[in-house]
């Protein structure tokens, strides 16, 4: 089954920025035009400015077209000039290549866009004297996007410089073309679960790069490549017991085989065969009148970031399973996800936060088992600050655990002053506040019953029970 690469984040956003600027344009009422009455205006406020009309530049001989090439509305308006840049580009073979998008981007600011014609040629007339940096977006033409001069982005593109009145129309550009993989993804002793599908990754860092859907026959193909270094991975459809497994069977990136194509390049036979899904089960017990179903198991990879968060809803007898884990190490934590009363975040074995926490080590061919958490309802500390004059808004507030640990927060007081910690975990805490005062930040603690102190170890600590409210009132003194 033949399925067109994922563009790059770069190249989607370019299509989605002139996407929007030509319903702007094409949209908008000409200056000076009243709206037909009744209508209704197309964006919030006054109707903007449309960009200045640049004059069509003629193709350049030999051309089969005696029509002026098409000049698109720049995406960020430039003034008007008496410059022109154009060029043609071809493919390797110096064959013509048809619809290309071509960016002639200001360094200063602005940019616009021209389209090749049928035999290659571009140009855009009309601009101002300066230096530019010029894209070409031909990733739907199966050619390699690029910059001039055969640069692969705008840090490392040549900047044409043009002085008022010139014309440089010698731009000539040839686009590699890009590369296919494609191959079968195969479960053993049975069929391919229907949705499955396959990504190409980038081996060397993260970003998925191609994707196509697998078909009834297990067959994927992913066109439209860069040359580069790549992972293959298939993604079975959730409540399978297949995993996402990696060209040819790894279960993760860490063992995955990279595959590397040139330019234009086709690499067939990549099969990949599906392993049986592994996961963390356990466990959780919650309190009394909490519903299990809105909590949930969250296991976050300690070790490699390709790794993925994963995440599971809990049973009504509180047992749950988090499926398609990889091999590694994690953390793993109960949170609250809506549930009435509120829970605090528990991580295994019983700590309030990760830095206590137990590593959960996943190995492949087996669930890891026995992972019990046992949570406690949520409690919350509040508070308001205050000074001479009354409330003081901004006060950064952070809570220390004083048995060491990750502090909570921060949180920043409003416009009363005020300030809350919710979804708090039981414990006895310091209450620190950053206080700006005269162009500089004033570090104090909480100090019972009232008032603050400059140092940690004069502070009070404040006790939170399980479920329990707790409120501070602090006034700073030597500030309105």
């Amino acid at each position: 089954m033949r399925r067109s690469r994922r563009p790059t984040l770069a190249a989607l956003l370019s299509l989605v920025a002139s996407a929007l600027v030509a319903v702007l344009v094409v949209g908008a009422p000409a200056a000076g035009v009243a709206p037909t009455p009744g209508s209704t205006p197309t964006w919030p406020g006054p109707v903007p400015t449309p960009c200045p009309s640049r004059s069509p530049v003629p193709a350049p001989e030999p051309t089969s077209s005696a029509a002026p090439l098409p000049l698109s509305t720049p995406v960020a308006c430039l003034p008007l000039g008496s410059s022109t840049l154009g060029g043609r580009v071809t493919d390797e073979g110096g064959t013509p290549v048809q619809g290309v998008t071509v960016r002639v981007r200001s360094t200063v600011t602005g940019e616009a866009t021209a389209d090749t014609d049928g035999d290659g040629w571009w140009a855009v007339g009309s601009l101002p004297g300066g230096s530019y940096r010029v894209s070409f977006d031909a990733w739907q033409q199966g050619f390699v996007s690029e910059w001039w001069d055969d640069a692969p982005d705008s840090v490392t593109a040549t900047v044409v410089t043009l002085a008022e009145g010139e014309s440089v129309r010698d731009l000539q550009t040839r686009l590699a073309r890009t590369a296919t993989l494609s191959g079968r993804v195969v479960a053993p002793g049975g069929t391919v679960p229907t949705g499955t599908s396959v990504m190409v990754d980038d081996a060397t860092a993260s970003g998925t790069h191609g994707y196509s859907p697998v078909g009834t026959d297990g067959t994927y193909q992913v066109d439209g490549l860069d040359p580069g270094s790549y992972v293959v991975r298939a993604v079975p459809p959730a409540g399978t017991s297949w995993g996402t497994t990696y060209y040819p069977d790894a279960r993760g990136p860490a063992t995955a085989t990279p595959v590397t194509v040139a330019a234009g390049q086709r690499l067939d036979g990549l099969d990949v065969t599906l392993q049986t899904s592994v996961g963390i089960t356990g466990t959780v017990t919650v309190p009394s009148g909490t519903d299990p179903s809105q909590v949930r198991v969250v296991a976050t990879p300690l070790d490699d970031p390709r790794l993925w968060v994963r995440a599971a809803g809990v049973a009504a007898d509180g047992t749950y399973r988090v499926a398609d884990v990889f091999p590694g190490s994690y953390t793993v934590r109960v949170e609250d996800a809506g549930a009435n009363p509120s829970i605090a975040t528990r991580y295994y074995p019983d700590s309030p936060t990760a830095d206590a926490a137990r590593p959960v080590v996943v190995v492949d061919g087996a669930d890891t088992t026995g992972i019990d958490i046992t949570v406690v309802a949520a409690s919350r500390l509040t508070g308001v600050v205050t000074g001479a004059s009354g409330p003081l808004p901004w006060v950064e507030v952070m809570l220390e655990p004083v048995r060491g640990g990750a502090g909570v927060g921060p949180t920043f007081t409003d416009a009363q002053g005020a300030f809350s910690f919710a979804g708090l975990s039981a414990g006895e805490y310091r209450v620190r506040f950053t206080v700006p005062t005269d162009g500089r930040n004033r570090t104090l603690y909480f100090r019972a019953p009232s008032g603050t102190v400059a140092q940690a170890r004069a502070a009070s600590v404040v006790k939170v029970g399980s479920g329990a409210t707790v409120e501070v009132r602090a006034r700073v003194q030597g500030r309105s």
